[in-house]
């Protein structure tokens, strides 16, 4: 499982541009696809990811207070590519007994739960991923074809693609939304290309 680190940090550069700052697309190169297995790899390889973001992130607010401006983007990226890819912990308890905090990241994979959905049921009008991406509590900008648009820069053909929706409370990481507005996670594989696309929509207010 490989993170397309280019690609995927770019798009957290401009997110706010194509879309909402609380919607996150990350990116894997794949080419042993198992199934739901690997599907679950890579929901634990975006946590990963996400940890290293957040690992990044501090360092660079750290680094900002010291020396008064903030770092360069290549001395963020360089810090990230520095840390370690696994960096979630593992645990045999219900992580939604945690803070809600959300870090640093706990997994109980055991608690981990997929289920495979149909490209017309997760792009479906009125469904679950367009309704969150929308969250009203956000005030979202975007229009309906602005919606679509980004739909089909990620997934410009949806026939093939392999898509499951995952349960939240596995992990620690999204105990903070949960008690608000919700969580939502999915994995899609488009085995053409042989990527991965998880889909992120963490709605709670930004800290």
């Amino acid at each position: 499982m490989e993170l397309l680190v280019k690609e995927t940090l770019a798009l957290e550069e401009k997110r706010d541009i194509l879309f909402p700052y609380y919607v996150g697309y990350t990116f894997f190169k794949e080419s042993d696809y198992q199934g739901k297995v690997t599907h679950k790899e890579a929901i634990l390889a975006y946590l990963n990811y996400t940890s290293r973001i957040i690992r990044t992130n501090l360092w660079s607010s750290k680094k900002r207070k010291e020396a008064g401006k903030s770092v360069t983007r290549e001395m963020y990226v360089a810090k990230f590519l520095e840390l370690n890819s696994d960096s979630i912990t593992y645990t045999e308890i219900d992580p939604t007994t945690l803070n809600l905090d959300g870090y640093p990241i706990e997994v109980n994979e055991e608690m981990m739960e997929g289920t495979e959905l149909t490209a017309e049921e997760l792009f479906m009008d009125g469904g679950v991923y367009e309704e969150a991406f929308f969250n009203e509590f956000h005030g979202t900008k975007l229009s309906k074809k602005e919606f679509n648009l980004v739909n089909e820069r990620f997934f410009p053909l949806k026939d093939k693609l392999i898509i499951y929706s995952w349960n939240s409370e596995f992990t620690n990481y999204f105990n903070y939304a949960r008690v608000g507005w919700g969580a939502y996670l999915w994995s899609v594989y488009d085995p053409r290309i042989q990527i991965f696309t998880i889909i992120e929509i963490f709605l709670a207010e930004q800290g």
